[in-house]
């Protein structure tokens, strides 16, 4: 048995979705950012969050680049990447996210890593419902997790990236696999680091699976929140020495970090429209 056959389970989504419109009518749910009370709703993103959080969140995605995920303003260039990545390497086809690494999306992902499912759970179907259609277009074969440090693995109750991608790959109907990425070498946390510590950080800090070995299939990578790229990038790396295809990054949060240079094509993204 597979890895994703032993975390999924068949459920009619019609009686789930009604079940859980009931549910929510006869025990309204708390938001799960604000704990505030919501609205019942049969959106499983509006079920999650309120009214005020969800169209908060919702709306940091209404514009972005699709190389690297950051939003951008509505006049940015990007067909050549945006001011946020431009001059750096990223070696994946897309990046989806939800929106840029900033309150209150980035209060909603640090509790998310913290192990609040609810947030887990919210998020992902967010994301989803805003990427969805985009990811099921690109057709991965594969959905793959960042890993987490055996050492850090054994110090949480549960991993959010594992989760994330469990969700995803329910979604897609893609095959899971949880251990095709392996990370041997304890490296420093890289929110910790300037952009070229991090990549020195984890630099050949990933490696395929014992076992792993693929047959050009695409592959959808999951992380919580890409910023420099690095961690991916390494990824990328060991996944494609096994003989992986392109790579696609779904991340909740994209982190831009320090403000590049502006670029004069961007000059138009300042300009406020008519």
């Amino acid at each position: 048995m597979d890895q994703s056959s032993q975390h999924q389970k068949l459920t009619n989504p019609r009686l789930h979705g009604w079940s859980r419109t009931l549910r929510d009518w006869l025990f309204p749910p708390a938001c799960a950012l604000c704990h505030q009370e919501s609205e019942p709703s049969t959106s499983h993103a509006g079920g999650s969050f309120c009214h005020d959080c969800r169209e908060q969140l919702h709306a940091a995605s209404a514009w972005y680049c699709p190389r690297c995920g950051a939003v951008v303003g509505p006049y940015s260039a990007t067909h050549e990447g945006c001011i946020h990545c431009r001059n750096d390497r990223l070696d994946m086809q897309h990046v989806w996210s939800i929106g840029n690494y900033e309150p209150p999306l980035s209060q909603a992902i640090s509790r998310a890593k913290q192990g609040d499912l609810a947030l887990i759970q919210g998020l992902t179907e967010l994301f989803w419902e805003i990427h969805g259609q985009a990811i099921i277009a690109w057709q991965p074969d594969l959905v793959i997790p960042v890993p987490v440090q055996w050492i850090d693995r054994l110090a949480r109750s549960r991993v959010p990236t594992d989760e994330l991608a469990l969700l995803i790959s329910q979604r897609l109907q893609a095959k899971l696999l949880l251990r095709a990425l392996r990370k041997p070498r304890r490296t420093i946390p890289q929110h910790q680091l300037s952009g070229k510590e991090r990549r020195k950080n984890i630099r050949l800090a990933h490696q395929a699976g014992w076992r792993t070995r693929f047959t050009s299939q695409k592959v959808l990578l999951v992380d919580d929140v890409l910023t420099t790229g690095s961690t991916a990038n390494d990824c990328i790396r060991a996944l494609q020495a096994s003989g992986s295809g392109p790579v696609a990054v779904a991340v909740w949060g994209r982190g831009i970090g320090q403000q590049h240079t502006p670029h004069p094509q961007d000059e138009a993204s300042s300009i406020p429209p008519i």
